[in-house]
């Protein structure tokens, strides 16, 4: 969302991003008081380079007392839908970003509802997203291609120069995200393998410390991620549901061959035997099998991650926001 907000900028729209303090549904332990004082000392993205021209706000509750008029509401997350669809149609056409079918955060009911709520337009990252919400009923679902950050994201080791035997993953606590697969697959591997690097990277601090061991090095929010994806042969996404994932697109720019579980947040880029190795979701074995199989045979690992990288870097930011521009032209 952010990412769309600097380049609309950068293509000369006036934006202003908004942090609403509460939302339906979203029940938060700290004080309005101090969450008001907190966002505006603190506004966030602090990793995030915002467009000088945009500004940003924080208000209490989306109403109308606390949203300028414009043309274009573009939102995300889904209980939001519930305090947008009272706003004033002065406020602007509204659009919601469905980046995932955010049930994992309970009220499912509530999250269907929110797809058909009166004078909002859906907007997805993927199409089994899109295929999903038609299936309950059949209303428009546009759907915008995926993007990454190409200057940022590249590759910068030549991938046949690679450690053949690195893998680089994302370590989260969020047990959807299905790391200690990942880590127990790793434990396997380094048996097999006991001088395969791993590099692991992450927003949280690392609880199982006692897997930290020789060859395994940890990264909390690293300043320096595409050099390290740069470093790894493979990268591996275990993750067990996803809306579209975004790491394992990066890497997949950077050079890595990707191994990842058959779920569909994964289904808009990898294409077994293509662009990436599929594994059976939830299933270590399996896992480890598709990583050793690309550990033996270079030729294979050069094929899937050239086939990957030449795949995902067919799309651009530029591009995506162009098409975006186009969803909201037609309504407006």
């Amino acid at each position: 969302m952010i990412e769309y907000a600097n380049q609309l900028a950068e293509k000369g729209h006036e934006v202003v991003i908004y942090y609403a303090l509460q939302i339906p549904y979203l029940k938060s332990n700290t004080p309005v008081a101090l969450r008001w004082v907190y966002f505006n000392l603190f506004t966030p993205p602090h990793w995030f380079k915002l467009h000088s021209s945009i500004r940003r706000k924080v208000v209490v509750r989306v109403a109308d007392n606390t949203i300028a008029d414009g043309d274009i509401i573009f939102y995300t997350w889904w209980a939001l839908s519930y305090d947008i669809k009272n706003l004033n149609p002065a406020k602007g056409k509204v659009f919601n970003l469905i980046q995932d079918l955010e049930f994992w955060t309970g009220h499912e009911e509530e999250v269907k509802k929110s797809y058909f709520l009166p004078e909002i337009n859906n907007v997805v990252i993927a199409a089994y997203i899109r295929k999903f919400i038609q299936s309950i009923q059949n209303v428009p679902v546009k759907q915008i291609p995926f993007a990454i950050d190409h200057e940022k994201f590249r590759i910068k080791k030549a991938i046949a120069e690679r450690n053949p035997i690195s893998v680089c993953m994302m370590y989260s606590r969020e047990p959807r995200k299905g790391s200690k697969i990942g880590l127990a697959a790793i434990q396997k591997l380094r048996r097999q393998f006991p001088k395969m690097e791993v590099n692991l990277f992450s927003v949280f601090d690392f609880e199982e410390e006692t897997e930290l061991t020789e060859g395994i090095n940890f990264y909390k929010r690293p300043s320096d991620l595409p050099d390290i994806m740069n470093r790894a042969a493979v990268f591996i996404s275990p993750s067990i549901q996803e809306g579209c994932a975004l790491p394992p697109m990066e890497a997949m720019h950077c050079g890595c061959a990707l191994v990842c579980s058959d779920i569909e947040g994964h289904s808009e880029y990898a294409f077994d035997n293509q662009t990436a190795l599929l594994f059976k979701t939830e299933d270590v074995d399996s896992l480890v099998e598709k990583v050793t199989l690309l550990f033996a045979d270079q030729a294979l690992r050069d094929r899937i991650a050239t086939a990957g990288n030449a795949f995902i870097k067919k799309n651009t930011w530029s591009y995506s926001t162009d098409v975006l521009l186009s969803v909201f032209s037609e309504e407006l």
